[in-house]
């Protein structure tokens, strides 16, 4: 016998062989309809699962984030044990200290938020908005799906108020409509009301360092107009992220940072009191945190709470999580995500057990 004949042979009884055992399971199953249903539907959701699992883990794992050049994009903070556990903003004083005397980072953004009453599309609603200045968009590296960002024409308290649209509040509650779009609201808070005009949609992306609805810039808040706000330097309330300068690594920004910050608590002791613990501040790559924290976002059960609370305090950018914690104990104590869980093992269970019976049955 030729090797080519050997070789169909082989395939033959290989078919063969295949069809035999196929023939045998469907005769199995057909003989336990119970047994059939429980396969079929195991397979189907561990088919789906890999498929998700999979989606997953191209979506946050293998491709970069939204932010343009998100190496060189740092989150800056500093620490106050004495008054508080996580990480302390700054205020507009100590943002200024910064600007005037750190060259490594080629750029400042600001970040607070405040809640407005929106008024001027349909029904008035309460929104959580992020007030930020011109520099913002740019120094986080996002973009606009539709319009425009705000930029450095919108800073200033003689400029004009602008709203920036998140993608999620745009999509659900305006239902991607682009009409909205030069349309004027209402801003209102405890201190006054602004107008503003709707200038643009954000792109999708990670909702830090707040989820908001709304992002507008620093003329919309009274607040932020304010004497207390401009000259109080206790007055504590502002994210702040800058960009690498080129050439310059993370650890040479933080080197400067602390020399930086160093004068500041020996120039001004009444705002940073002996009891408060007031620390340098060991600035951190956005990326990195911002993976972990939008792998924790796609996840349907979040990890227990210790895990979150123990991430939180080794992360700044996933201090955000903290609060989570509440959430994930009342989740588990659900009698609906227990039974899920109970639910799935016993799936388990009853396909090993027939597994296990099937040769018998032969």
């Amino acid at each position: 016998m030729s090797e080519s004949q050997t070789k169909d042979s082989r395939s033959r009884e290989a078919v063969l062989t295949f069809v035999k055992d196929l023939r045998f399971a469907v005769r199995s199953l057909a003989r336990s309809q119970g047994l059939a249903a429980t396969v079929v539907l195991t397979l189907a959701l561990g088919i789906g699962a890999n498929a998700a699992i999979f989606s997953l883990v191209r979506g946050v794992l293998l491709r970069p984030l939204v932010n343009s050049d998100e190496e060189r994009l740092i989150y800056i903070h500093q620490s106050a044990p004495g008054i508080s556990p996580g990480e302390v903003p700054f205020s507009v004083p100590e943002i200024q200290d910064l600007r005037a005397g750190v060259k490594t980072l080629s750029s400042f953004g600001e970040f607070s938020t405040v809640g407005f009453t929106m008024i001027g599309l349909g029904e008035p609603r309460e929104v959580r908005a992020g007030v930020v200045d011109g520099s913002y968009f740019e120094v986080v590296g996002l973009h606009p799906v539709l319009g425009r960002l705000i930029g450095p024409q919108d800073d200033g308290p003689k400029a004009d108020g602008v709203v920036v649209l998140t993608y999620r509040f745009w999509s659900t509650t305006f239902k991607s409509d682009p009409t909205v779009m030069g349309k004027t609201v209402r801003l209102g808070s405890g201190f006054g009301d602004r107008s503003a005009a709707i200038i643009g949609v954000l792109e999708p992306s990670i909702p830090y360092p707040a989820d908001t609805e709304i992002i507008a810039n620093i003329v919309t808040s009274p607040h932020h107009l304010s004497a207390t706000m401009q000259n109080g330097r206790v007055h504590r309330m502002t994210e702040l992220f800058g960009r690498l300068a080129p050439g310059v690594t993370l650890d040479q920004a933080r080197a400067e940072l602390r020399t930086v910050y160093g004068p500041m608590l020996k120039d001004h002791p009444d705002a940073y009191s002996a009891q408060a613990h007031f620390k340098s501040m060991p600035s951190s790559s956005v990326s990195k945190s911002l993976r972990a924290l939008e792998r924790f976002s796609w996840f349907f059960l979040p990890p227990p709470a210790s895990c979150l609370s123990s991430l939180a305090r080794t992360s700044p950018i996933l201090s955000s999580l903290a609060p989570c914690a509440a959430r994930v104990n009342w989740l588990s104590a659900q009698p609906w995500a227990r039974a899920l869980g109970h639910c799935a093992a016993f799936c388990w269970r009853r396909v090993s057990f027939f597994a296990s019976l099937a040769p018998l049955s032969a």
